[in-house]
């Protein structure tokens, strides 16, 4: 089996209420959040899961009440690991929020995979999440719409996680660890572990499918992988994961 090593590019963070991402848990406390564009290399490959954003064009339309700071632009990360834009010819798109999606347009070659019935909705937003999603911010981008888990390479599986979007997706990747899972839903290690324990897991805070999400969330947790929480607060300062 092959096998990659992940990098997690610090792209910008989001200051957030920690409800955003714990479901009817600890509203209230607000904390500052990483947003990471993650770089997988392996077999010649050069993939990225998400591409980011930046805090300005965030902030002119975020959804939900937070506020943003850049890091490190796309460019400048993928730069420090010998890439440019141009090397990027695939993403694996875990959604199409904003947070995760606004620097897409800065990869010029690349195609992004994403769940058919996200981009569906994401085309024709219900008018509650029309902040969320906007045509126009897609025009012009080459998409492979794919539907369910799909095999993207070998060592590479893509998981139909939906709950938190329509059609929200995670990235099982094998490494010389073991399989590792990048949550494709905004989350943090509490997702996973509650600290109450009065839930086996605590779905996303801001989610289209409430049961989904938790169910997605359980999915992942029993996979035995290690679990990368996409808004993981432990992974500041990691060069690779695991």
């Amino acid at each position: 089996m092959k096998t990659y090593k992940i990098f997690p590019l610090l792209i910008g963070r989001l200051f957030a209420d920690i409800g955003t991402f714990n479901y009817a848990n600890f509203s209230g406390e607000k904390r500052w959040y990483p947003i990471f564009s993650f770089l997988i290399q392996g077999d010649g490959r050069n993939v990225l899961i998400d591409s980011g954003c930046v805090a300005e064009e965030m902030a002119a339309v975020s959804a939900i009440k937070a506020g943003y700071e850049d890091v490190k632009p796309l460019e400048e990360a993928l730069k420090e690991r010998g890439l440019t834009v141009e090397d990027i010819t695939e993403v694996i798109q875990t959604h199409l929020h904003s947070d995760h999606w606004l620097n897409g347009k800065r990869l010029p070659r690349a195609t992004f995979w994403v769940q058919e019935e996200e981009l569906a909705f994401a085309m024709n937003p219900h008018p509650f999440f029309s902040r969320s999603f906007n045509r126009k911010r897609y025009e012009g981008m080459k998409f492979k719409a794919i539907k369910g888990d799909t095999r993207f390479a070998e060592g590479i599986e893509i998981l139909y996680t939906p709950g938190h979007s329509a059609g929200t997706q995670s990235v099982q990747i094998e490494t010389d660890q073991g399989k590792a899972i990048i949550a494709g839903f905004c989350s943090i290690p509490e997702n996973f572990y509650p600290p109450d324990k009065a839930l086996e897991v605590i779905p996303p805070g801001y989610h289209l499918d409430l049961l989904q999400g938790y169910d997605s969330v359980l999915r992942i947790k029993k996979s035995g992988a290690i679990i990368i929480p996409l808004h993981d607060p432990n992974l500041e300062g990691k060069t690779t994961i695991p």
